[in-house]
């Protein structure tokens, strides 16, 4: 494994899920950490993680967050905490993409 990750070489890739789209920059046993981009008018649907914590760093853009029963409006430089079985989801309700810094620790 390198200690540098070369960000621009890596290719966008297609989630499960329409207009998500992320770099993966780290991929070990206990955790991830990635890039994701969400276009505009996207919406990740409502989900848990039974057994791991994410967090997400907002590099840019305006997207909306649900943590269990919260809302949260976000703005660059906003960071949360995704605890583990708390459901949440990710929206993009605008019309300019959105870019996180999403990771993931197993419990």
């Amino acid at each position: 494994m390198s200690n540098k990750v070369n960000y621009d070489a890596e290719e966008w890739k297609e989630s499960s899920i329409k207009k998500f789209f992320s770099k993966n920059l780290l991929d070990l046993p206990n955790g991830t950490v990635k890039i994701l981009r969400v276009d505009a008018l996207a919406e990740y649907p409502i989900h848990i993680h039974p057994d791991k914590t994410e967090y997400i760093y907002v590099l840019s853009g305006n997207p909306e967050l649900i943590i269990g029963d919260d809302e949260y409006a976000c703005s660059p430089n906003d960071f949360y905490i995704l605890p583990a079985a708390i459901k949440h989801a990710i929206l993009n309700k605008t019309a300019k993409e959105c870019i996180l810094l999403v990771g993931a620790i197993k419990n």
